[in-house]
């Protein structure tokens, strides 16, 4: 039987637990700005992913911490511009965009990684004169074969940028290795690739900001302090940031780290519908929506019964379970096989690690409005 995942949620979380209407996501602001702080000051930069949490009170804490924002489209800048944050501090990589979104990016200054090459012949076209970054092909992967330009394309990307005038402001390259159990690991195909597009340039612009993008691994499921990726960091320094500083060139090296920082901050609270004892392992189904197909199937899971003086921790009778969401499939596993105890209809499940792209890639089942997220913050000192 394996081990239980840990699952050890804030007072103040289990608190509101108790007295909300579920389902419904719980976001820790204390967790959250803790972990968000702690990778910030070990890079020189970091762009807060909107698409992994993009919770408006979420953005406004990465934003007052001086971090960037990473948008993907036009609705995540709606959302990034929503907080305040100037247009300098905004950070555009995607694999589309139109005329109308490079003008509004332009406009306000934000910082783009062109994608391919026609995205190079139009911010050129319609943008002389201001520069750009590129985004390079980390190889077949996780992110690889979709997304950026070749290391081969990149003496035709920058004869279209010099053209125009438009100096090159930037490099970036995502993580491409599936799963591994580090970010040293994961991030080395990008650094590889990064190290030879640093060496393919003739002449480096007197400042460049280098993004290792993230992707950055969750495993295990757990609370326990981020990775800040210090191997990685001083590989980069090494490879990307030393050739070029002697060369004359600044550079700042910058992460875009989503999932790995923000999941353990948040919480899903569901109801149990139903339990069953089959032979092999009990089966529990939760009145609650899941995410089909999830990537992991290893979520921590404690069950909770309400009492008059807040939610007790169940521990009676446990066993091999697997938790489903509502789905009428079998696809949508929250937990398989982990020793867990038995619940009753009505009691509260809590699931761990819920605080990155959960709440935005859940479908509402069976008729089942979206669920909530709600920001917690500390309890007050007694």
């Amino acid at each position: 039987m394996p081990p239980a995942p840990a699952l050890s949620p804030p007072p103040e979380v289990l608190n509101r637990a108790a007295h909300l209407e579920a389902p419904a996501f719980l976001l820790h602001r204390p967790t959250l700005v803790a972990r968000l702080s702690a990778l910030r000051a070990a890079w020189d930069a970091y762009a807060y992913p909107v698409k992994a949490q993009p919770h408006p009170d979420a953005l406004a804490a990465a934003v007052a911490l001086g971090l960037d924002l990473d948008v993907c489209g036009s609705e995540e800048l709606d959302a990034a511009l929503a907080t305040g944050a100037e247009g300098h501090r905004i950070t555009w990589t995607s694999p589309w965009g139109d005329a109308a979104l490079f003008d509004r990016l332009a406009s306000l200054g934000a910082r783009a990684y062109l994608d391919s090459l026609d995205q190079v012949a139009l911010w050129s076209a319609r943008h002389p004169g201001r520069g750009a970054g590129l985004r390079l092909s980390a190889g077949p992967g996780t992110y690889g074969e979709k997304f950026g330009l070749a290391v081969a394309d990149l003496p035709a990307a920058l004869t279209h940028l010099r053209a125009a005038g438009c100096s090159l402001t930037g490099l970036h390259a995502h993580a491409s290795v599936t799963a591994p159990d580090d970010p040293d690991e994961l991030a080395a195909p990008a650094l590889d690739v990064l190290a030879g597009a640093v060496g393919a340039l003739d002449e480096p612009p007197a400042t460049l900001r280098i993004s290792l993008g993230g992707g950055w691994p969750v495993r295990p499921l757990t609370e326990s302090a981020p990775s800040l990726g210090t191997a990685l960091l001083e590989a980069a320094r090494a490879r990307l940031a030393e050739p070029l500083r002697q060369r004359g060139c600044t550079v700042t090296l910058a992460v875009e780290v989503g999932e790995h920082v923000l999941a353990p901050a948040g919480v899903y609270v569901a109801r149990v519908a139903a339990v069953h004892d089959r032979a092999e392992r009990r089966v529990v189904v939760l009145a609650a929506p899941w995410v089909v197909a999830p990537r992991y199937e290893d979520y921590p899971v404690g069950f909770f019964r309400p009492g008059r003086d807040g939610l007790h921790p169940l521990d009676t009778a446990p066993g091999p379970t697997t938790v489903y969401g509502a789905s009428n499939g079998p696809a949508d596993v929250v937990s398989r096989g982990a020793p867990l105890p038995r619940p009753q209809i009505g009691d509260l499940a809590i699931i761990g690690h819920c605080g990155a792209y959960l709440s935005t890639l859940m479908a509402p089942f069976n008729g089942r409005s979206m669920p909530p997220m709600l920001m917690v913050d500390e309890s007050p000192a007694p």
